[in-house]
């Protein structure tokens, strides 16, 4: 009787596992890195105030991280762009003849404050501050009608609150990407309906006012519309671009703030 003998080598199991173990650790250490400085740049909720009815608009202060300024803005978006694959805002901020890369902004100094503290590898990080300032609507026929424009503006500080508070829900994972849309998009819902409510007025004056605010909410409304319907990439994450969108909104609301001012 003859025997067969069978000369083939065992297989080797080792390689393979070895091969998926590095592609696992690999997709680990991508999210990691995504993640990091996102949750680097997380605090607490703001706590919302809902200023109803207001019969004024007074100055109030933000403070901004940046993690780097430069001379030009080309520079400072090349840069960006490196932060908000990590999850930051990264949005290019040009203030006394500097861009500055903006991570987040918070209505509290010491917030900026102690996440400027975690970011011991990061010697060009600062704060700077952003004033918004106080507004009298002098020129406005009415009283009811100063209440109308002083409450949309007043609504669109509550607007950055909220969007910064379901970017800290997401970062903290309280919220999935899907809850974080939908209560986005009730942001941009109930700003609509408050925009939608204002009117513009009897004299050439309130036409004036109630024209510069329609377009400059308008705006930040369909920035907010623009996040719902963001699609992530690598390159920029759902998470960085809320943050770069409600730091947008802080600086739309500079700016409206200004044009009214001009017109008194």
């Amino acid at each position: 009787m003859e025997i067969e003998l069978n000369n083939k080598k065992p297989k080797r199991h080792g390689n393979r596992f070895f091969f998926f173990f590095l592609t696992i650790l690999c997709v680990v250490v991508c999210v990691f890195v995504s993640q990091f400085l996102s949750s680097v740049i997380t605090t607490g909720a703001i706590g919302i105030t809902n200023n109803s009815n207001s019969t004024s608009y007074s100055e109030y202060k933000l403070y901004a991280l940046s993690l780097a300024s430069y001379a030009t803005e080309t520079q400072a978006k090349d840069y960006a762009g490196t932060v908000t694959r990590q999850g930051a805002g990264g949005y290019v901020w040009q203030q006394d003849s500097k861009f500055y890369v903006i991570a987040s902004i918070y209505e509290k100094k010491n917030d900026a404050e102690s996440v400027l503290k975690n970011l011991t590898e990061n010697a060009n990080a600062e704060i700077i501050e952003i004033k918004i300032d106080k507004v009298s609507l002098s020129q406005v026929s009415s009283t009811n009608l100063k209440k109308e424009y002083f409450n949309i503006l007043s609504n669109l500080k509550e607007t950055y609150c909220k969007l910064y508070d379901i970017s800290v829900s997401l970062d903290t994972s309280v919220y999935s990407e899907t809850k974080s849309r939908i209560e986005i998009d009730n942001v941009k819902t109930n700003l609509q309906s408050q925009l939608d409510k204002i009117s513009n007025g009897s004299s050439s004056a309130d036409g004036i006012y109630y024209v510069i605010i329609k377009s400059s909410v308008q705006k930040i409304i369909d920035k907010i519309g623009e996040v719902v319907e963001y699609t992530s990439t690598d390159n920029f994450p759902f998470s960085a671009k809320i943050k770069n969108t409600y730091i947008s909104i802080v600086e739309d609301i500079s700016d409206l703030v200004d044009q009214i001012k001009k017109k008194k």
